[in-house]
């Protein structure tokens, strides 16, 4: 079987790739819906609720220091925070082998935090359907690698 000449599109569509992304706008669209069936006024309750009850747990561990806000109302339930002593990799390493998966480094804020007089942090995120004990055992395995650290 012949085929002719290659025929390409016009203008920038001659460069577009392969399929699109087709399970990717329908899982946006999903949870775009399922955000919706919440509420927004719900959410920003749920994620206040979270922040505070994490600022309040957070404070317990020793040699912490939280970047940002300290007032729930200050913030979004995002925690970048350093702890004394401690290189931010060895306490995300240690956490991993706890089930604890969080992030390090400079978190694509190196000019923010280096006004803070650091170069690498580490930070915890909560969201709607995140828990209290969830947050209590990233607490439990912070005050662990602390003591073994």
């Amino acid at each position: 079987m012949e085929t002719g000449p290659a025929r390409f599109a016009e203008g920038s569509l001659k460069f577009e790739a392969g399929t699109p992304n087709v399970a990717g706008a329908i899982g946006l669209a999903t949870a775009i819906e399922f955000l919706e069936s919440l509420g927004r006024k719900a959410l920003w309750m749920r994620e206040q609720e979270l922040t505070r009850y994490a600022l309040w747990r957070l404070r317990e561990v020793p040699g912490l220091r939280l970047l940002g806000g300290g007032q729930a109302e200050d913030r979004i339930s995002i925690f970048s925070f350093v702890i004394e002593n401690k290189k931010p990799i060895d306490v995300v390493t240690s956490l991993d082998t706890q089930g604890i998966a969080i992030r390090e480094g400079d978190l694509a804020s190196l000019p923010v935090l280096k006004r803070m007089g650091v170069s690498a942090a580490i930070r915890a995120s909560c969201y709607a359907y995140t828990t209290n004990k969830e947050i209590d055992q990233l607490v439990a395995a912070l005050n662990q690698t602390i003591g073994v650290l």
